[in-house]
C-alpha cells in the first residue's frame, strides 16, 4: 500500500532508518517496472533534448510569426528544455541508485532538502509548460482585439510570461503546501503527497480547466478571424488585412502544437489525477512506476517539433510563402 510517499514521506519521531524502512526501499529499488519506466522516459527526453533546440533556432528565423507568439513560444522550449535536462539527471541518478551494489536500501533513501531543491527545476518548468497554451490563446485574442495597432507590439508577450510565471507559482505553492523536512524519510524523489491527494488533485483539475479553456478559445479564435479575413477583402484597410492573415498563419502553424499539447497533457493529467486519488490501492513501486510512467512530456518533445515543421510547410505553401526551415 502506498502510506508512506509524501515527497514519499513517512512522518518519524526522529531521523533514524529502520529495518522496514530499509526493505521499503529496497522494494522499491528492485521494481522491474519502475526500472524499465525510468530508462523508457530517460530515452525519450535524451531524443528530444536536441530536437527541441532545433525547434528553438528556427522559432528564432521565423519572420512570419509575430515577436509577441515567438516570445511565448521560445520562452515554453526554454522551460521543456529545463524539465527534460532536470528529468534525465533525476533518472540517472535513481537508475544508478538501484543498479549500483549497496549493503541495503537505506543507502539510497535520500534526505528531504536535497529531493525538494533537485526537483523544484523539474517542477517549475514542468509547471510552466502547462499553462503556454492558454498564454497563446489570449496573446492572439489581443492581437484580433486590437488589430490595426497590433503589428509592432513588443509587450503583450513579456507581459503575458509573467502572468504565465505567477499562475505557475501559484499552482506549485499549493502542490508544495504539505511539505515538510523534518522527521521524514524520502523513498522517492516527489513534489505531491499520496496522504493528502487534494493539494495536487485541484492544482491538476485546475490545470486541465485551463488546458480545455485555451483550446475553445483556439477554435473560437480561426472562426472570427476567418469572418474578419471576409469582411476585409474588399476593404483598403492593408494593416488590419495583415494582422489578420498573420494571425491565421500562426493559428494554422500552431494547430498542431494546441492539439498534441491538449491530448498528451490533458490525459496525462486525468491520469494522475485518478492515480492521487486511489493511490492506497497500489504498493509504493506501482504508484510510483505510474506516476512517472503516464507524464508524457518527453513523448510530447518528441513529437512537436516534428509536428510543427509539417504544419509549417503545409501552411507556407498554401499561402505560396517559402518556407524558413
Amino acid at each position: 500500500m502506498v502510506s508512506t510517499i509524501a515527497l514519499s514521506l513517512t512522518p518519524l519521531m526522529n531521523d533514524s532508518l529502520t529495518w522496514e524502512n530499509c526493505h521499503e526501499m529496497d522494494e522499491i529499488a528492485n521494481s522491474h517496472l519502475l526500472r524499465a519506466v525510468l530508462i523508457s522516459q530517460t530515452i525519450c527526453s535524451v531524443i528530444a533534448v536536441p530536437l527541441l533546440i532545433l525547434l528553438f533556432r528556427w522559432l528564432l528565423t521565423k519572420s512570419l510569426m509575430h515577436f509577441n507568439t515567438k516570445f511565448i513560444l521560445i520562452f515554453n522550449i526554454i522551460c521543456a528544455l529545463i524539465h527534460l535536462l532536470s528529468r534525465i539527471h533525476q533518472h540517472v541518478s535513481k537508475l544508478c541508485d538501484i543498479f549500483l551494489p549497496r549493503t541495503d536500501g537505506c543507502q539510497i533513501i535520500h534526505d528531504a532538502k536535497y529531493c525538494f531543491f533537485v526537483r523544484l527545476p523539474y517542477n517549475c518548468a514542468l509547471w510552466a509548460c502547462y499553462t503556454t497554451t492558454i498564454m497563446i490563446a489570449l496573446e492572439r485574442c489581443i492581437a484580433t482585439i486590437f488589430l490595426r495597432k497590433y503589428y509592432g507590439n513588443q509587450t503583450v508577450g513579456p507581459l503575458l510570461v509573467a502572468a504565465q510565471l505567477l499562475i505557475t507559482s501559484a499552482l506549485l505553492l499549493f502542490v508544495y503546501f504539505p511539505t515538510s523536512f523534518s522527521g521524514v524519510i524520502v523513498y522517492y524523489c516527489l513534489a505531491m503527497s499520496s496522504v493528502q491527494p487534494m493539494y495536487t488533485v485541484i492544482p491538476l483539475c485546475l490545470t486541465m480547466l485551463i488546458q480545455t479553456t485555451a483550446l475553445l478559445v483556439f477554435v473560437k479564435l480561426k472562426v472570427v478571424n476567418k469572418e474578419i479575413r471576409l469582411k476585409l477583402r474588399n476593404a483598403g484597410d492593408l494593416c488590419g488585412r495583415y494582422q489578420v492573415e498573420e494571425t491565421l498563419r500562426s493559428l494554422n502553424t500552431l494547430s498542431p502544437f494546441f492539439y498534441s499539447s491538449y491530448a498528451f497533457i490533458f490525459t496525462y493529467l486525468a491520469l494522475m489525477c485518478i492515480t492521487m486519488t486511489v493511490n492506497h490501492n497500489f504498493s509504493s513501486s506501482l504508484f510510483l512506476s505510474l506516476i512517472e510512467g503516464t507524464n508524457w512530456m518527453p513523448q510530447l518533445c518528441l513529437f512537436l517539433p516534428l509536428l510543427l515543421w509539417q504544419q509549417n510547410r503545409n501552411v507556407t505553401k498554401k499561402v505560396r510563402v517559402p518556407s524558413f526551415f
